[in-house]
């Protein structure tokens, strides 16, 4: 749901700038406006494509970013001649005419951090490419979000790619194993269990993310926490029935013996 909130704002930014191309300064304050409304976008900005603006510049991008958690800064995201149509979130949304999330990757000029992005292509009144509207999420952000509300302390949760890269979550070396067994038969069902080399059971669920992602989500349980008080109450509850049944048999028992005294004395 939040993944799917970031693509439908910058899939509606993508429109907003198709239809204000003759306004490109305003791009500035757009990409302010919409970091500063979304609590989920670490930047935002426009990459237009390379000489569009020749007044700018070979390379334009309008870009908003923020520092630490109370300011926002605009910035020409392009600066020192940055060619940003060689990254994954400009490339793909032109080659494919279709938005894109981009593996993850360390951003040292803009973003400043870890991030993936988000890239919506654009297009103006003929259908000719004009550029990317794109968001920055940090990973971070992505590895709160994948290991809120666990039901069990053990569990282990990561989320990859659809050519399994890791994108969010650490990589132990259960989730490694996990991995392995993913890339060795893509055509596994959702759910299989799998002992690790010491001897540990454990519960493997994955589904896939969605939306505009080929993202997949893993969970790992330990058996040993899953159904370790199942398992203890099944112990506790099947000692009285024993005693039950032993009891029961004494009567029986005793019963067939007072029968056949009966028996006898007739």
């Amino acid at each position: 749901n939040k993944l799917a909130f970031v693509e439908v704002s910058i899939d509606n930014l993508s429109r907003v700038v198709s239809e204000s191309l003759d306004e490109p300064e305003w791009m500035f304050e757009l990409s302010q406006q919409m970091v500063q409304s979304n609590s989920w976008f670490w930047g935002c900005g426009v990459a237009y494509a390379p000489n569009y603006y020749p007044q700018y510049g070979k390379f334009f991008m309008p870009y908003a970013v923020r520092r630490g958690q109370d300011s926002i800064i605009s910035m020409q995201g392009a600066a020192s001649g940055i060619d940003y149509t060689k990254k994954e979130y400009y490339r793909i949304p032109h080659a494919q005419g279709k938005s894109h999330w981009s593996d993850r990757y360390e951003d040292k000029f803009g973003a400043k951090a870890v991030i993936t992005t988000y890239g919506a292509p654009v297009h103006d009144a003929d259908n000719r490419f004009v550029g990317v509207a794109l968001a920055d999420i940090t990973i971070d952000l992505l590895d709160e979000v994948i290991n809120e509300e666990k039901t069990y302390r053990s569990t282990q949760r990561l989320l990859v790619t659809g050519n399994y890269h890791v994108l969010a979550g650490k990589e132990t070396p259960v989730l490694k194993e996990v991995l392995d067994v993913l890339k060795a038969d893509k055509g596994k069902d959702a759910y299989f269990t799998l002992t690790t080399e010491d001897g540990v059971k454990r519960h493997v669920f994955y589904t896939e993310v969605g939306g505009k992602t080929d993202w997949v989500l893993i969970n790992v349980l330990d058996d040993s926490e899953v159904f370790g008080k199942l398992r203890r109450q099944r112990v506790l509850l099947l000692i009285p029935s024993i005693i039950g049944l032993l009891i029961a048999g004494f009567i029986v028992w005793r019963s067939s013996r007072n029968l056949e005294r009966l028996r006898e004395a007739n």
